[in-house]
């Protein structure tokens, strides 16, 4: 993991609450499936068939696999596509939590190539109570693909990016409402 935090950040948010607060806030609940990270989840728009495996202690981390269908909008290939989601959550100190998330699906053209990934940083902030959430994205490259990367980049990465906005925005709104 330690190679993914030179990444740059793309998106910075502070919240009024501590980093285990954020955590327990929005990534778990006593009932698996029934958190706000999975309410988001499924109110994106194609997103169908969710399934969640709840954390895992893997011992030096906790461990959570996601699936489910996306409806995909492109004028040839498939029309949808299974992805699959590893998230795991650690604690590298005591002010800091890591929430990283790998997804990836086999089932689209160069699917097998890259893995899309993202690191949430959530750190105590500047003011007691409060956690500074910042967010990197990029692509990991399992296979090369000449001529093809450049376009798979220029997709792939801002998806993900506006929809780690929108998450982070959806955890604003439900802060308040709950």
């Amino acid at each position: 993991e330690s190679e993914d935090l030179g990444k740059p950040t793309h998106h910075k948010r502070t919240f009024p609450i501590s980093p285990e607060d954020f955590f327990i806030r929005f990534f778990t609940s006593r009932i698996p499936g029934d958190d706000v990270l999975h309410e988001f989840s499924v109110g994106l728009k194609g997103v169908t068939d969710l399934s969640d495996s709840g954390w895992s202690d893997r011992g030096c981390c906790l461990e959570r696999k996601v699936k489910f269908t996306q409806a995909l909008e492109y004028m040839i290939g498939p029309s949808s596509c299974v992805m699959n989601q590893e998230i795991t959550a650690a604690r590298p100190d005591k002010r800091t939590i890591h929430i990283k998330c790998c997804s990836y699906s086999r089932e689209l053209p160069y699917g097998d190539s890259f893995n899309t990934e993202y690191l949430l940083t959530v750190r105590e902030g500047a003011h007691a109570g409060e956690c500074e959430v910042s967010s990197s994205v990029w692509l990991k490259w399992l296979k090369s693909l000449w001529g093809m990367k450049g376009m798979i980049e220029n997709n792939a990465r801002p998806r993900q990016e506006d929809t780690l906005v929108r998450m982070l925005k959806f955890f604003e709104t439900v802060r308040t409402e709950r």
